[in-house]
C-alpha cells in the first residue's frame, strides 16, 4: 500500500513532469551514460526513470539485443517518458511502481541480473536509502554496476535548511538529506549492501552558483511562500522547491517559520554575509563483486 512519502512524491512530480526536462537534469543523465557507459547488449534497470532522461540514452547504448526496464512512481513522468520513447522507436519496458518495493516484481515483471542499475536525484526521496540500495543490488548480476547520487552536504543550502525547519515545526517533509555528511556517506550505503567502490566523485556544478544575502530571510520567505499569488505567479525555482516545502508556509505556522528561515539564513551566511547556492552531486559507483557474498 503507497504510504504517505509516495503519495508526495507522485503529487511533487506529476506537477513537475511538464517543465522537468527543462532543467539540469539532460546533462546529469548525459553524465550518467558516460560514468556507468551500458555495453550493447546489456541490461540496464533505470530506477526513478522520470521522464526517460537515462533510459532513452541506455536504450540507445545497449542497442536491439539489450533490454532496459524502467521503474518510476509518478504517472505523469512515465507518460513523457513512454511517449518519448514511442516517438523515438525505442523499445523500453516501463513499470508504474514503487522503487523501494521491487521484491513483489520480482520473477514476474523484472530479473536478477542486470548488467547496470540507475538512480538519478532519487536517493535523497527515501526514508531508508541504505535499505533500498540493499535490495537493489540483489538484482545485479555479479560484476553488475549499480549508480546513484546525493547532493553534497554543501550544495542546495536552502532545501538543508527547510528539513531543518521541518524537524523543528513538527512536519514532514518528503526528502532526506541529513545523513549525507560527506561523499563516504555514499560509499557506505554502497559497501554495507555488500558492493565493491568502482569510483565514486563529485560532479560538476549542474546550476549556475547563486548567492542570496544573509540578513534576506524575511523576505524570501514571503517570496517562496506567497499569502496570495500576484499576477505573473512565482519563477520556476520557487514553484519547484514550493512542490517540496508548501507545508511550511501553512497559516498556522507561518510566523513562527518565517522568524526561523531569518535565523536560520543569518546562522547559514558566510564571511561576506551571503549563503552560496547551487547543484553538485556526490556519484558512486558501486559493484558486484564476481565472486564471495554480496
Amino acid at each position: 500500500m503507497p504510504t504517505d512519502r509516495v503519495h508526495a512524491v507522485q503529487r511533487i512530480y506529476n506537477a513537475r513532469s511538464s517543465a522537468y526536462d527543462n532543467s539540469w537534469h539532460p546533462a546529469l543523465a548525459a553524465d550518467y551514460i558516460t560514468w556507468v557507459c551500458p555495453l550493447p547488449g546489456q541490461n540496464v534497470l533505470d530506477l526513478a526513470c522520470g521522464t526517460g532522461l537515462v533510459s532513452l540514452m541506455a536504450k540507445r547504448a545497449v542497442g536491439p539485443t539489450g533490454k532496459v526496464t524502467s521503474i518510476d512512481v509518478s504517472d505523469g513522468m512515465m507518460d513523457i517518458a513512454k511517449k518519448k520513447a514511442e516517438i523515438q522507436g525505442l523499445d523500453i519496458e516501463f513499470i508504474h511502481h514503487d522503487i523501494t518495493d521491487l521484491e513483489s516484481l520480482k520473477g514476474n515483471r523484472i530479473r536478477d541480473n542486470y548488467d547496470v542499475i540507475t538512480c538519478t536525484t532519487a536517493l535523497v526521496l527515501l526514508e531508508d536509502p541504505a535499505k533500498a540500495v540493499k535490495e537493489w543490488a540483489g538484482f545485479l548480476k555479479p560484476g553488475g554496476k549499480l549508480i546513484t547520487d546525493v547532493p553534497t552536504e554543501d550544495s542546495q543550502p536552502l532545501g538543508l535548511i527547510y528539513e531543518e525547519m521541518g524537524g523543528e515545526l513538527g512536519v514532514k517533509l518528503p526528502f532526506f538529506r541529513s545523513w549525507i555528511k560527506s561523499i563516504g556517506s555514499l560509499q557506505e550505503v554502497m559497501t554495507d549492501a555488500g558492493l565493491e567502490i568502482d569510483s565514486a566523485r563529485t560532479s560538476r556544478e549542474y546550476v549556475l552558483m547563486t548567492e542570496v544575502e544573509g540578513d534576506a530571510g524575511e523576505s524570501l520567505y514571503d517570496k517562496q511562500f506567497p499569502q496570495e499569488i500576484e499576477a505573473g505567479g512565482q519563477d520556476e525555482s520557487a514553484k519547484a522547491m514550493g512542490m517540496f516545502v508548501g507545508e511550511l508556509g501553512a497559516p498556522n505556522l507561518r510566523e513562527r517559520a518565517r522568524s526561523l528561515f531569518a535565523e536560520k539564513l543569518r546562522d547559514a551566511a558566510g564571511t561576506d554575509g551571503t549563503v552560496k547556492c547551487y547543484d553538485r552531486l556526490y556519484v558512486v559507483i558501486g559493484r558486484k563483486p564476481l565472486t564471495g557474498n554480496a
